[in-house]
């Protein structure tokens, strides 16, 4: 059997293949750096992120998987994977692994503010709000566990409460996008549609390039009756994020609001295409039954409305 020298050797050819840009032939050296040495845990994790960026995910996670039950108790590799997992809308098993490193570090805030992410995204918010209340218990300063905890409070149908802890995130002293995107979702939920475009708008300002604040903005617009802003919105939004559903959801909103019957159709389907979830499904049935009911001749002024927040709803980003 060959000793871990020559191992040590491939996955130093790895690493110049790396800083060259050449990820797959670096991916090809530590294969056989790990044939050569199972136990060569770094060069495990090293493969897992190439293979991530060269966007082969189930591989990459499980490389993750596979690190993670060499060392049960390594702590990187599982917080890689749960990154990874979160990236993947792999939430339920995301949440096995928090729950395993909170079970040996009861006082982790940051995995108590995953474990309130996770259990949002698996519609689960009032397990979520009791553990980023957990989190605030441990580390009342950090911004990210009151931006979750206004989050959680709006998916729970209390919109004020959500906005007072937006407003505690933002004394923290960090201007993000979620933060803006948050408020837009809760205000609009409220009614209240020129402040929820005003925050939108902010979001778009702060990351120009985020989807998301695009997608609330062509909401909040179609709900002020702006349905041509409306769609020029959500189609920066697909120009943004193609496979994000929520933005040819938000463009179909708009096509019905200007009575573009046909087109929105399309956009519907297409939202229903790139997540089958059932609130998609919802949508997209209840928005056909009122172009049938209405009829294709006079459509403009139907004004859909729904669609969940910007940040809300099946589709949403799991981080950042």
């Amino acid at each position: 059997m060959p000793d871990n020298a020559e191992a040590e050797g491939l996955i130093l050819d790895a690493e110049s293949l790396i800083a060259g840009g050449r990820l797959d032939e670096a991916v090809g050296r530590l294969d056989g750096a790990i044939a050569l040495d199972p136990s060569a845990h770094g060069a495990r994790l090293c493969r897992a992120r190439l293979l991530a960026e060269l966007g082969r995910t189930d591989d990459a996670l499980d490389g993750l998987r596979d690190a993670v039950a060499m060392q049960p108790g390594g702590r990187l590799a599982r917080q890689l994977l749960i990154e990874a997992l979160f990236d993947a809308d792999l939430h339920g098993e995301a949440i096995a692994h928090i729950d395993h490193i909170i079970g040996s570090e009861p006082e982790n805030f940051l995995a108590h503010t995953d474990r309130c992410r996770a259990l949002n995204y698996t519609g689960r918010p009032a397990e979520a709000l009791e553990a980023i209340d957990r989190a605030i218990g441990i580390n009342p300063s950090m911004h990210e566990a009151h931006l979750a905890r206004g989050d959680t409070l709006h998916r729970l149908g209390r919109p004020a409460e959500a906005l007072e802890a937006l407003a505690r995130a933002e004394a923290l002293g960090r201007d993000t996008h979620d933060l803006h995107i948050h408020r837009g979702d809760a205000l609009r939920s409220m009614g209240r549609h020129a402040e929820s475009l005003a925050a939108y708008g902010r979001a778009a300002r702060v990351s120009p390039g985020h989807a998301p604040a695009h997608i609330g903005r062509a909401h909040a617009l179609d709900s002020l009756g702006r349905h041509a802003e409306s769609l020029a919105a959500s189609e920066r939004a697909i120009e943004l994020a193609p496979g994000d559903a929520r933005a040819h959801m938000a463009r179909a909103l708009a096509l019905l609001g200007l009575g573009r019957a046909r087109e929105s159709l399309a956009s519907l389907e297409e939202a229903a295409r790139l997540d089958p979830g059932t609130q998609i499904r919802k949508i997209r049935d209840d928005t056909v039954k009122r172009i049938r009911d209405a009829g294709l001749e006079d459509l403009a002024g139907i004004g859909a409305r729904g669609g969940g927040g910007a940040g809300a709803g099946p589709a949403a980003a799991p981080r950042g």
